[in-house]
């Protein structure tokens, strides 16, 4: 899991190739939303390179270094909601997600402002031996519980939207299911566990168009 440099850097490594294949794919296929898939696990996987840093310092036991560096994932988590509208509008042509738009572009300057003047960040392990971020000495890491909602409702909401039924059902039930889970299992450790699973985002869904389209699976439905 996402308790070493190394275990999160083939992650982001593994979303990489994956979303790269989607963007290939859809250069073919014409097929937007896995352009939009793929743009959105390309923004999620930016937390594993921070986290891979924060190991690094966590080694070489530079803690303040550590600590430092928690602050910057206030601003990427912001930016995952923001991609998701931005390319649900792009895609969809919502006026919705346009709403949205503006919303989470406010969002992200407001709370990465109070995030770098003033705010107190630090980061330790937790139980299960994954991050636990800290703001002003609490595990939320938006500046409240109300801020926390909106970023997941960002995640959520655009694939409301989307055109294409399986995927938006393979992809509602992946976020809702993996936030239960994780949420329950891994509590303060939740954020930075989700993080690390929602990089595995490009991959299932490349793997359930493989397995929707394999000629096995349209002998069944024919």
């Amino acid at each position: 899991m996402c308790n070493s440099v190394i275990s999160n850097y083939y992650c982001w490594l593994q979303s990489f190739i994956t979303s790269v294949i989607l963007l290939l794919s859809s250069a073919q296929t014409n097929n937007k939303n896995d352009i939009w898939i793929a743009l959105v696990t390309l923004t999620v996987t930016q937390i594993q390179v921070i986290e891979s840093v924060i190991w690094g310092y966590f080694e070489s036991n530079n803690i303040i270094k550590a600590n430092e560096m928690v602050k910057y994932i206030v601003p990427l988590l912001w930016l995952q909601p923001l991609i998701s509208c931005i390319a649900g509008y792009i895609v969809t042509k919502n006026n919705y997600l346009l709403n949205m738009i503006y919303l989470y572009t406010i969002l992200l300057i407001c709370d990465t402002y109070y995030a770098f003047n003033g705010d107190n960040f630090s980061t330790e392990k937790g139980k299960n031996g994954h991050l636990v971020w800290k703001r002003n000495g609490k595990t939320q890491i938006f500046l409240n519980d109300m801020f926390g909602a909106l970023y997941l409702a960002g995640l959520f909401v655009p694939f409301l939207f989307m055109d294409d039924k399986n995927m938006k059902t393979i992809i509602l039930t992946f976020i809702i299911l993996t936030f239960i889970v994780l949420k329950y299992k891994y509590d303060d450790e939740f954020n930075s566990v989700w993080c690390y699973v929602a990089g595995s985002f490009s991959t299932i869904i490349l793997g359930s168009k493989i397995f929707i389209e394999s000629d096995v699976i349209k002998k069944l439905v024919n």
